[in-house]
């Protein structure tokens, strides 16, 4: 019988009961990884805000207050002033008191490379949405792994339980046996050894469950403190319908490829569109006011105003070759993902094919392991009987054990890798990211 791993709580806040859905959905909400890719998104949003930004009207204003309190003097000839010729005289310009101000816009009208950006940065965005959906996928991974993990061990202790009680009865009969004179005291030794090896087993395996259960807390952010109990008994549950083909589009490694392939093409337009013209229209007004009193209105201060517009023409010429370099660049590394891309298809065809054989030789082990340990428990409990009788030897009694131990060892190990090659597969034929795209 499967028993939930539970861990003292200090109160029912604490305490946190899940099956695998809920757990899933649970280390989705909380995880900080996770988390972090989200706000990675939000990063991007704004990123792509920016851009678009620049292809809306640019406004901005000006204002300057000045006060000449020390005008500036310069000598001109006397005589333009009626003077005596051959002298000069000093002469002050301007006025002590001045405001200005003023404001300017200006539209982009046509900039390929501009508009290029823009599709680059979505592009970017649907990106960085893949790379959260792989996060999420490991996640999912991750925690359905350690779930049953964490289950398979605690199966794997309740037998440690059972043969360290029936070896523990042993012990009894084994040293009433030589109180009586119908065994060696090796014999009661031997079996003694045996009881402690399998006590240390035990710890072992408590151990191992905690750790595997402070690992599976930490994906789901829970402080180490509180109590998890699994109630969902993965290793009875049927498997999840598993699609009977690879479809590669749906697989996240092979999508976030196809996007970083995407991403590049629209950055290599972008270099690309650097040889062309640019065009943009720029409008500006503004005012001025003078005065030699602190006062800006009636006699004495006058104001002026002017406004400007027009198109501006931007057209590359000559970079030092500069541009050229660029686009031979995105060239480049558009082969390098297109080979990468190929690589990849292998790999995953390669991963797909063998989580398949990997499951089916786990189903064969695991319907093997089952008729192997009702065979070892068999002869265990034949041999155990004649044992008791005096009829067996203690060796084979022993051996009747180890073989019993070793096949429950290898029907547990045979069915955690079923059910670890059922996740690589959902995994690798890209059926998980579906489930996750639909469902959470």
């Amino acid at each position: 019988m499967l028993m939930p791993l539970t861990i003292q709580a200090q109160s029912p806040e604490t305490n946190h009961s899940f099956t695998l859905e809920e757990a899933i959905r649970y280390g989705i909400q909380h995880n900080p990884t996770l988390e972090g890719s989200r706000i990675d998104e939000q990063i991007v949003e704004e990123q792509i805000k920016e851009v678009r930004g620049s292809a809306l009207p640019q406004v901005s204003g000006n204002g300057r207050f000045t006060d000449n309190y020390s005008l500036a003097q310069q000598l001109l000839p006397a005589e333009v002033f009626g003077g005596e010729p051959g002298t000069t005289i000093p002469v002050t310009f301007g006025v002590r008191y001045s405001v200005t101000a003023g404001a300017e816009v200006s539209q982009t009208l046509f900039n390929q490379q501009l508009f290029t950006a823009i599709k680059s940065t979505a592009a970017l965005k649907d990106l960085y949405k893949l790379n959260t959906l792989k996060t999420t996928q490991d996640l999912v991974e991750n925690i359905a792994k350690l779930y049953l993990q964490v289950q398979v061990t605690t199966v794997q202790r309740n037998i440690a339980q059972d043969n360290y009680d029936r070896i523990n009865q042993l012990v009894t009969i084994a040293q009433l046996q030589f109180e009586d004179g119908l065994i060696k005291r090796t014999d009661v030794t031997q079996l003694e050894v045996n009881r402690a090896n399998l006590q240390t087993q035990l710890e072992d395996i408590n151990f191992g469950i905690a750790q595997q259960a402070n690992q599976l807390k930490t994906l789901l952010n829970l402080p180490v403190s509180h109590t998890l109990v699994l109630t969902e008994n993965l290793i009875e549950t049927p498997a999840y319908p598993v699609q009977d083909s690879l479809t590669l589009r749906t697989n996240i490694q092979f999508r976030q490829l196809q996007q970083q392939k995407d991403l590049n093409e629209l950055e290599r337009k972008a270099a690309q569109a650097e040889y062309l013209p640019s065009l943009s229209a720029f409008f500006s007004y503004g005012y001025q006011g003078q005065t030699n009193e602190f006062k800006f209105t009636g006699p004495g201060y006058n104001s002026f105003t002017n406004g400007t517009w027009g198109l501006s023409l931007n057209v590359p010429i000559f970079d030092g070759f500069q541009r050229q370099h660029r686009v031979q660049q995105r060239r480049l590394e558009g082969q390098q993902l297109r080979k990468q891309q190929e690589q990849l298809t292998n790999t995953i065809r390669v991963d797909y094919q063998n989580a398949l054989n990997q499951l089916a030789l786990g189903q064969r082990q695991v319907d093997n392991q089952k008729q192997n340990i009702q065979l070892a428990e068999e002869l265990y409990e034949a041999t155990s009987l004649s044992y008791k009788e005096g009829v067996a030897p203690l060796t084979e009694l022993l051996d009747a054990e180890t073989s019993l131990q070793e096949s429950q060892s290898n029907y547990l190990s045979a069915l955690l890798q079923m059910k670890v090659s059922e996740l690589d597969l959902l995994k690798t034929s890209g059926q998980l990211a579906t489930i996750l795209e639909t469902e959470l």
